[in-house]
C-alpha cells in the first residue's frame, strides 16, 4: 500500500473530484457512512445511545456532519460540538449543516473558555436520560494541520482525552487524531488520543510512526473510492512494508528440496569486543534464525570461548588478541572470500584501532556489507569517505547514530524522521547509487538507493531493549545472501525482526528478551512463505 503524504493526498483527492468525476460531496458522504460502518464494526450496535461530536472548520468537520447525521438514522442521539460559527463553514460542509438543521437535529455551539462546563453538563444530562454514550467523535482537524492547537481547539482536545480517562469513552478520531502533524507523526500542543482511528483511502506516514502509533489506536484505512484506477496501488514515494508488501518479496527465499546450505549464503561478522560479546552473538543468532546457510564471526582468540559456548552454530574466524582491530584487517579481508556479506559494528568498540578497521572495511571489502552500531559512530567521524564505498553498504542507524552521520542532534533526526533519512541516503550515494539506509524506532523506515521510502508495519514498545538491533543486522545479512537486494532484504529483515517482536508480546507482555526475537524469526519467517 503506498503512503501519501498530506500534499500527495491533497492531489489524490483533487483528481477523483476532477478527473474521475466523484463529486467532492460523494466522497464526503462515502467518508461518513465507512467511518459509521467502522464503528458499527468496533463498538457494536449504537441504538439508544449517543454520540458527542467535535465540529471544526473545514472537511473534516464536514466529515463529522455526515457521521452524526447517518448515526441518528439509526437511533443513535448526535450532539454536535460546534467548535466554528455555522456562518464560516463552506462548501460540502456548509452543505451538510444545513441538512441536518433541515432535519431538525440541534447543534451546540462552543463558547471559549466555558466549553469543559457545557460538555460535562450536557454529557452528564444525557447519561441521566438512560443514554449510554456510544463515541466521542473527533472531527476538528483532518490532514491539513501544521500548527500547534490553541484556543477553543485545545480545550475540545482536553476534555475529549479526559472523558476518555474518566469514563473509559470511545474515542473516535475522523481522518486523524487532531492535534497530529501527518507528514511527521508528531505532537506538538494538545492531541487527541483516539482509539480508534478512520483515515481515508490511504494512511499518511503520521499515521504510522513516532507519535502518530501512540495517538491512532487502532488504524482502519477505508476505502470511499479514491482507490482503484485513481492511482496505482504499488506506486508511491512511500510504501507501506506491510504482510501483502513482505509475501511478494520474500519469493527468492524458498527452497528446492535438493538444496543445501552452500545455496543459502554464508554471513561474515566483524564485531564483539571484551563487554560486548553479546552484540556479536546477538547477531549471529539472529542471522541463523533467519535462514543463513552458515555464519562466521571474526573473534579474538580470547574470547573464542565464550563465543564457541553460546553459539555452538556458528564458526570462528580467530584472530589474536582481546580485540579485533586494524592489525586483523588482511585477515578479515582474506576472511571474506567466499561470503555473500559482511555485517560490521556489533560490539566492536570505538578505539582508533577499531577506527580504522571500521573504515578500511568500509571502503575495501568487497562485499555487500551492514554497517550498524559501533561501525556507524565510527565511521560518522569520516564523512568525506562515506559515499566512497564501491560495494553496496546497509545502515541500519538509531536516531542518536543517524544524527551523528548527519551532524545533527538525536531530537532533530525524530523531528522529521522521514527528511533525515533523505538526507543521509543523498549523502552516501552521491557517487553510486547502491547504498540503503535503515532508521529504527517507531515506525521504522527504510530508504533503497532509487529513492524509494518504506514505513514497517511490525514492532512494538517491547523492543526498546538492548540487543534488538544486533539481531536485525544479522537477520538482513542473512537475507542478503539468500538471493534478495539489498533493499528487499532491508525490507523484509525489519519487517520480519517486528514479527518476531509481535508475536511475543501477547506471550510474555513487555521484558521479552533480543535472544527470544532472534529465536522467533524463523516463526515469523515462515508465516511468510507460500
Amino acid at each position: 500500500m503506498k503512503i501519501p503524504t498530506v500534499e500527495d493526498m491533497r492531489a489524490i483527492d483533487q483528481n477523483a473530484i476532477d478527473n474521475l468525476g466523484i463529486p467532492a460531496a460523494l466522497l464526503m458522504e462515502n467518508a461518513g457512512n465507512a467511518a459509521v460502518e467502522m464503528m458499527r464494526e468496533c463498538l457494536g450496535d449504537c441504538r439508544g445511545g449517543f454520540a458527542c461530536i467535535f465540529i471544526g472548520p473545514g472537511a473534516n468537520g464536514g466529515d463529522g456532519l455526515v457521521i452524526g447525521r447517518r448515526l441518528a438514522q439509526m437511533g443513535c442521539k448526535p450532539l454536535f460540538m460546534m467548535l466554528v460559527d455555522p456562518e464560516q463553514l463552506t462548501g460540502e460542509a456548509a452543505a451538510n449543516y444545513a441538512t441536518i438543521r433541515k432535519m431538525g437535529i440541534p447543534t451546540l455551539q462552543m463558547q471559549p473558555q466555558r466549553l469543559a462546563s457545557a460538555c460535562d453538563t450536557m454529557f452528564r444530562e444525557t447519561q441521566s436520560a438512560g443514554r449510554p454514550c456510544y463515541a466521542v467523535i473527533d472531527a476538528i482537524f483532518g490532514i491539513g494541520l501544521n500548527r500547534p492547537t490553541e484556543g477553543i481547539f485545545a480545550e475540545a482536545i482536553v476534555w475529549i482525552n479526559r472523558v476518555r480517562s474518566d469514563h473509559n469513552t470511545p474515542i473516535v478520531a475522523v481522518d486523524c487524531p487532531s492535534g497530529l502533524r501527518l507528514n511527521t507523526g508528531r505532537v506538538a500542543g494538545p492531541c487527541v488520543k483516539a482509539d480508534y482511528t478512520a483515515c481515508f483511502g490511504y494512511p499518511q506516514p503520521g499515521h504510522l510512526m513516532a507519535d502518530g502509533k501512540e495517538v491512532c489506536g487502532e488504524l482502519h484505512v477505508l476505502n470511499i473510492g479514491l482507490t482503484g484506477q485513481n492511482s496505482g496501488e504499488e506506486g508511491g514515494a512511500i510504501l507501506l512494508a506491510d504482510e501483502a508488501l513482505a509475501k511478494k518479496m520474500v519469493i527468492p527465499l524458498s527452497r528446492p528440496a535438493n538444496c543445501h546450505k552452500g545455496d543459502h549464503g554464508h554471513l561474515l561478522i566483524c564485531g564483539g569486543s571484551p563487554g560486548k560479546t553479546g552484540a556479536a552473538i546477538l547477531a549471529a543468532r539472529g542471522a541463523l534464525r533467519a535462514g543463513a546457510g552458515l555464519v562466521s564471526m571474526v573473534a579474538s582468540s580470547v574470547l573464542l570461548p565464550t563465543y564457541a559456548a553460546a553459539l555452538v552454530e556458528a564458526m570462528a574466524v580467530v584472530v589474536p588478541g582481546t580485540h579485533i582491530g586494524q592489525a586483523n584487517l588482511a585477515a578479515i579481508l582474506a576472511a571474506c572470500d567466499g561470503k555473500s556479506a559482511l555485517a560490521i559494528g556489533p560490539g566492536l568498540g570505538l578505539g582508533a584501532s577499531q577506527e580504522e578497521l571500521a573504515l578500511r572495511l568500509y571502503l575495501e571489502a568487497p562485499l555487500p556489507m551492514v554497517v550498524d552500531a559501533d561501525a556507524i559512530t565510527l565511521l560518522a567521524k569520516h564523512p568525506d569517505e562515506l559515499p566512497q564505498a564501491e560495494y553496496p553498504r546497509v545502515f541500519t542507524p538509531h536516531p542518536g547514530e543517524l544524527g551523528r552521520l548527519l551532524r545533527c542532534s538525536s531530537s532533530e533526526v525524530q523531528r522529521d524522521r522521514l527528511a533525515a533519512v533523505r538526507r543521509a541516503s543523498e549523502m552516501l550515494n552521491q557517487n553510486q547509487r547502491h547504498h540503503v539506509v535503515l532508521l529504527k524506532g517507531s515506525g521504522t523506515i527504510i530508504a533503497s538507493p532509487d529513492e524509494q521510502l518504506f514505513i514497517n508495519a511490525t514492532g512494538n514498545v517491547g523492543m526498546a531493549a538492548g540487543g534488538m538491533g544486533d539481531v536485525l543486522t544479522g537477520v538482513i545479512g542473512a537475507l542478503i545472501g539468500q538471493d534478495m537486494s539489498l533493499t528487499k532484504a532491508t525490507v523484509v529483515g525489519a519487517y520480519l525482526h517486528g514479527l518476531a517482536a509481535d508475536m511475543l508480546l501477547p506471550k510474555t507482555g513487555i521484558g521479552y528478551l533480543a535472544s527470544e526475537v532472534a529465536d522467533a524469526v524463523a516463526l515469523a519467517r515462515r508465516s511468510l512463505m507460500p
